[in-house]
């Protein structure tokens, strides 16, 4: 893997260990919450999960990609990305009272 790829892979996969963090922490509040954030604050993990799996997902294929398949790969695994650390931080500042 070329330098370039290496720098991207790691910006990538620290933004998604980041996030799982982040996710960790709002899973011990909705433990502390009261029965009706509670169920507010589970809906959103469960949805901040699925997101997670996705972004999983993208970086396993881009991991795993072909040179001739890693430019196609690149963007969808840095959206996925993106997209799941924009959510755990709307979600922890919904919940952050």
């Amino acid at each position: 893997m070329d330098k370039d790829k290496q720098v991207l892979m790691e910006k990538l996969d620290a933004r998604m260990e980041q996030s799982k963090l982040e996710i960790e922490k709002l899973k011990a509040k909705a433990k502390e919450s009261k029965a009706d954030s509670q169920l507010k604050l589970n809906d959103e993990l469960r949805k901040l999960e699925q997101k997670k799996d996705e972004a999983h997902s993208e970086l396993q294929k881009l991991k795993n990609a072909s040179d001739s398949a890693w430019n196609d790969l690149k963007s969808g695994a840095e959206h996925a990305c993106r997209t799941l650390s924009d959510s755990v931080q709307q979600a922890a500042s919904r919940f952050s009272e």
